[in-house]
């Protein structure tokens, strides 16, 4: 005889092969909506809590669940569905048995079932777990986000996850008369290369656009309607958009599509709705950040353009400075500047142009702005970077808000350049006429000086005509013609090097040269002369001195035009020449006891045609330049040692051999 477990665990195996004849059956069907699958769970449930004792139906329900919720259902419907076929598989057994089903299979079959409607319930609240946090999800995005396409790509993932029968996205913003995608879920291609676009009123969105209300496609219409490739390839089973709107303004059109679901849900559609209506405040408000950021970004880029120093100030320092200012300032940054610590007159000590003396401070064209009064001058400041002092014409113009001025605007263009050119176009025209002037000079001192030889080689020439003359006086003449010859030929001589050395082509002969044979050639040159003048020309050379490296001619030349201008200022005295080894040099040098050179004239003594105005002696100002020009041709230095009243020593090195 059967025990009671026996008869129980019989009539659960019968119950478990009948559900799965029924499965079968309606698989054979191809029935709709999955009943097949969830009658063979069910089966396979029932037949495994016959054999453990606990039902195992909730992994199968939450499937089905999952499918029927994803299918675009409610929870009430899934529920629904599950109660019917409840009552079908009853229905079915009665008929197939002729009885009703009843005790401890029943009650297999219901606890099945109830363990279906709790996963079911489960499944339910935790959509309506994951919605709330979308929700807060929306929320947070809308407080983090910086960017607008992060924001919209947020927003766009906080609306799709929730639906669990919705897998694709997207948001277009209005941009004029079109819309533009700028976030995608499953549609990423349209983001890609150029995003798409298409007008208010072309396509699914445009029409959404244009309507201002929601629409829902459904099956065939997707394909339809949708102006985009990529929508269309999905092969969208649903498409839902709505308007988003902003105080009654088109901001854009969101939608969102399944390819699993042939339509989308009252539920979905309403929190979709929901979502979006609060997302579009915030993208509203991005897209104002975004504009108003894009408008700083162009003044920005309109002012780091200006080559000018661009500056916004007021009294407690600046707060604005493009690349220009900064640059004039001395720093990378205004962080920079502000941490120095330095007040405003500090940073900018403005001076007067013309004499560098600082402004006051009501001269001061900041100042001058704060006190509503505009101002354009030139201003000369020390560049803190380079340490230089820099003109500036500056334009300075005060900021008001309403009826209170609030700062300074200053734009100030760097004319030092400018201010050096006119300095320099000044300079060279004074020179221009001092050159002039100069000339003048010379050709003035040179008709004169080549006019007495030559008025002397003319009267002796005409004596020499003579046919009686004395040989005495016939000799006489000829020296004078001689000696007015060769002067003539200095003069000419000095000026063709003058004119080589200005052009730089003084040509040279560097050979190893013994310094002391120049001093003797010089002295045998001058020693009529100051025996003449009763003057004493002496030499002070030690032996041994080392040969130098020079050609012989210039170097005689050089030290000639130093000793004949010693003899000419030299009332009475001495003119000594020396030479001094100081390796690896060899120093000449011609000392006088003559007037002296005064201070402010010692800057341009070496310089062509220079003369001195209260030099008895006024000659072409040519033979100093001559000595430096060939000084300088040989890699040595030239210098003056003078006192007033006590005499000038001018000396040259050469370098040694």
């Amino acid at each position: 005889m059967a025990t009671v477990s026996e008869a129980t665990d019989r009539q659960v195996r019968e119950l478990a092969e009948f559900l799965h004849r029924q499965g079968a059956v309606l698989a054979a069907r191809g029935h709709d909506g999955g009943a097949a699958e969830l009658v063979e769970a069910v089966a396979q449930a029932v037949e495994a809590g016959a054999s453990d004792g606990e039902p195992a139906a909730a992994p199968a329900a939450e499937r089905h669940a999952l499918r029927r919720l994803s299918e675009g259902a409610a929870l009430p419907e899934v529920l629904t569905g599950l109660a019917v076929l409840r009552a079908t598989l009853l229905d079915a057994w009665s008929e197939d048995r002729g009885g009703d089903l009843g005790g401890p299979a029943l009650r297999r079959l219901n606890q099945v079932f109830d363990t279906m409607v709790a996963a079911s319930a489960e499944r339910y609240i935790a959509a309506r777990d994951r919605t709330l946090r979308a929700l807060d999800r929306v929320a947070s995005a809308a407080f983090e986000s910086r960017r607008v396409d992060d924001l919209l790509q947020r927003l766009l993932q906080a609306i799709v996850e929730p639906a669990t029968a919705i897998d694709t996205g997207a948001i277009l913003l209005r941009e004029g008369d079109t819309l533009v995608v700028r976030a995608a879920v499953g549609l990423e291609e349209e983001l890609h290369g150029q995003p798409f676009r298409l007008g208010i009123g072309e396509g699914f969105a445009g029409r959404v656009a244009a309507e201002r209300r929601p629409r829902l496609l459904v099956g065939e219409q997707v394909e339809a309607e949708a102006a985009s490739p990529v929508l269309r390839a999905r092969k969208l089973k649903a498409l839902y958009g709505v308007p988003l709107q902003n105080d009654g303004q088109l901001v854009g059109v969101a939608h969102i599509g399944s390819t699993v679901a042939g339509t989308v849900s009252d539920q979905d559609r309403r929190l979709f709705e929901a979502m979006c209506a609060r997302a579009t405040a915030a993208i509203s408000q991005h897209l104002l950040q975004e504009a108003l950021a894009a408008q700083v970004r162009e003044l920005e880029t309109v002012l780091q353009s200006i080559p000018d120093a661009v500056f916004v100030a007021d009294a407690r320092g600046i707060h604005h400075a493009n690349r220009a200012a900064l640059e004039l300032f001395g720093v990378d940054s205004i962080e920079e500047l502000n941490r120095s610590a330095m007040s405003l007159a500090e940073v900018i000590e403005a001076r007067h142009a013309d004499t560098g003396q600082p402004l006051s401070p009501e001269e001061r064209p900041i100042a001058q702005a704060l006190r509503g009064h505009a101002s354009a001058r030139e201003i000369m400041v020390r560049h803190l970077r380079t340490g230089r002092d820099v003109i500036l014409q500056c334009s300075v113009a005060p900021v008001g808000s309403g009826d209170e001025i609030v700062g300074a605007v200053s734009a100030c263009t760097d004319i030092t350049q400018r201010k050096r050119a006119e300095a320099e176009r000044e300079r060279v025209y004074r020179e221009a006429r001092q050159a002039v002037a100069d000339r003048q000079h010379v050709l003035g001192v040179v008709s004169h000086d080549l006019r007495n030889p030559l008025n002397t080689i003319v009267l002796a020439a005409e004596t020499l005509k003579e046919p009686e003359l004395p040989a005495e006086i016939r000799t006489k003449g000829l020296a004078a013609i001689s000696r007015a010859a060769q002067r003539m030929n200095r003069m000419i001589s000095d000026l063709l090097d003058v004119n080589s050395l200005e052009e730089g082509r003084l040509a040279l002969t560097l050979l190893p040269q013994d310094p002391l044979s120049v001093v003797d050639e010089v002295m045998d040159l001058f020693a009529a002369q100051s025996a003449t003048r009763g003057l004493a020309l002496v030499k002070d050379a030690p032996e041994g001195v080392p040969l130098v490296r020079g050609d012989r001619h210039r170097l005689v030349q050089a030290l000639a035009n130093l000793v004949s201008n010693a003899l000419k200022v030299t009332a009475e005295g001495t003119v000594a020449i020396r030479l001094e080894p100081r390796l690896p040099e060899v120093v000449f040098s011609v000392h006088d006891t003559g007037p002296g050179i005064p201070e402010e004239a010692r800057g341009s003594i070496f310089e062509p045609y220079w003369r001195s105005e209260r030099s008895a002696y006024k000659g072409t100002g040519l033979g100093l330049a001559i000595v430096k020009g060939i000084v300088d041709g040989h890699k040595g230095r030239v210098w003056l040692e003078s006192e007033p009243g006590r005499g000038s020593t001018f000396l040259f090195s050469i370098p040694v051999a």
